[in-house]
């Protein structure tokens, strides 16, 4: 028998869904059918044959499959090299760096290049991940409401003005 505590949980956790119901608001995990504009796919390559296939190839080849870890944790494989090599070949630079997301790979490099004594402008609707890495680097972050330059204008001349006053 659920201890009263358990109990209550539940009735406001049903009392919540009902409320969700009752706005149109309750969501579940179905899969979506016809165009979907909330998905991350912005070149429709999840649904394409071709990638299917080099996917079942490298998997494999592939001598272990998924996620382990970063490579400084468990280990670096030569075809990771092979891939970012290929890329940095294709792209015209100098190398490439995969990351496994675009989140990581936003965090990764705030993160990297980013001192605590940096002042960040970022736009109020910029994405989770350029939120957190100017967050996890330590750098001063001063935010505008979105796609207002008069507003961040305003706030680089302030943010200049201090700096100015703080080197005095």
């Amino acid at each position: 028998m659920p201890s009263n505590a358990n109990a209550k949980f539940l009735n406001d956790l049903q009392a919540g869904l009902r409320d969700l119901e009752a706005r149109s608001q309750r969501r579940s995990l179905s899969e979506l059918s016809g165009i979907n504009l909330c998905s991350n796919d912005y070149l429709g390559l999840a649904e394409r044959p071709e990638l299917r296939a080099a996917v079942l190839e490298g998997v494999q080849a592939a001598t272990r499959v998924g996620g382990t870890g970063s490579r400084l944790l468990s280990g670096h494989q030569r075809i990771w090299n092979d891939l970012e090599e290929q890329f940095a070949e294709f792209v015209g630079t100098e190398g490439a760096l995969y990351f496994g997301s675009g989140y990581t790979a936003n965090v990764g490099l705030l993160t990297s290049v980013l001192k605590k004594e940096d002042v960040v402008f970022s736009d109020a609707h910029n994405h989770a991940s350029l939120i957190d890495g100017v967050r996890l680097s330590g750098a001063r972050k001063v935010i505008y409401p979105h796609l207002d330059l008069n507003a961040l204008e305003g706030r680089c001349d302030t943010a200049c003005r201090t700096r100015a006053a703080e080197s005095l």
